[in-house]
């Protein structure tokens, strides 16, 4: 009985140790079916994700660098547009020169003074302006009611706007009206020509009070080089006139008081200025 019980340990233990060397044979293969990443695996994965990367790159920088050109304008209409997009888009625009001159002031009062004073100090304190520090970009937005007549060139790289105004009447030119830039307020035009009067009369003159006048803003253009490909501005240069006639009331002292009805002044003055990128 007692062999025979010992005999029945013996077995239950052979069987208990069988079957832990069969658990540990299945765990086994199975760590051995799980492959740990090799340096060899890391460098591929690298070199793939370096090559995406690359093509993602060369395909960014092909799109960016791709070159479409801009359709060249044809109609008014679109030489416009074309214009105020790349007012609005062009980068580091500026105006880098502004020059207003008074080409002509024909002052006359009367029977005692008449005469061309467009060179003289006092008027010329008022009107000229030779401004060649870079300022702001401040050309204005057109549209077709400005305009008078508009074409296009392309020669190699560059398309030109040619871009011509109406004729813009008013008392009192703001910057922009009628797409002109620089003209005469109406206060300056006021101080002209009270200046115009002193420069004939002298100390003999005590006041002008003007009564009429009437102005316009004339042979208006603008002259617009673009890069054909970005559509950005290089240069513009812009032409203006500015037309002004009135007439006042002088009055004055010699040995008398005395008032002089209805003198005349007709002026013109020179707008241009010059915007580049």
């Amino acid at each position: 009985m007692y062999f025979r019980k010992k005999a029945s340990i013996l077995f239950l233990v052979l069987i208990f140790i069988f079957t832990l060397a069969s658990c540990k044979k299945d765990s086994t293969v199975d760590a051995a079916s799980t492959v740990s990443p090799t340096i060899s695996d890391y460098a591929e994965t690298s070199a793939f994700q370096e090559k995406t990367t690359e093509n993602r790159t060369t395909k960014a920088q092909t799109t960016e660098n791709s070159s479409v050109e801009i359709t060249v304008p044809q109609s008014t209409d679109e030489i416009i547009a074309l214009y105020n997009k790349a007012v609005a888009e062009t980068p580091s625009l500026k105006r880098t020169a502004f020059t207003r001159k008074l080409q002509t002031c024909m002052i006359e009062i009367g029977s005692y003074f008449k005469g061309d004073i467009s060179k003289d100090p006092l008027t010329a304190e008022i009107v000229e302006v030779n401004d060649k520090t870079p300022r702001s970009n401040d050309l204005p937005k057109l549209n077709s009611s400005m305009v008078s007549k508009a074409g296009s060139d392309v020669s190699g790289d560059t398309l030109t706007l040619n871009i011509q105004l109406k004729q813009f009447f008013t008392t009192d030119p703001k910057h922009g009206d009628g797409g002109y830039m620089g003209a005469l307020s109406d206060k300056q035009i006021r101080e002209l020509v009270f200046a115009s009067a002193k420069s004939l009369g002298g100390d003999i003159i005590q006041s002008v009070d003007i009564i009429t006048t009437e102005g316009k803003l004339v042979n208006g253009s603008f002259t617009v080089k673009l890069n054909k490909t970005t559509g950005h501005i290089q240069s513009v240069q812009f032409h203006g006139e500015q037309e002004e006639s009135g007439t006042a009331d002088v009055k004055g002292k010699l040995v008398i008081n005395l008032t002089v009805r209805g003198a005349k002044a007709d002026m013109k003055v020179i707008m241009d200025a010059h915007y580049a990128a």
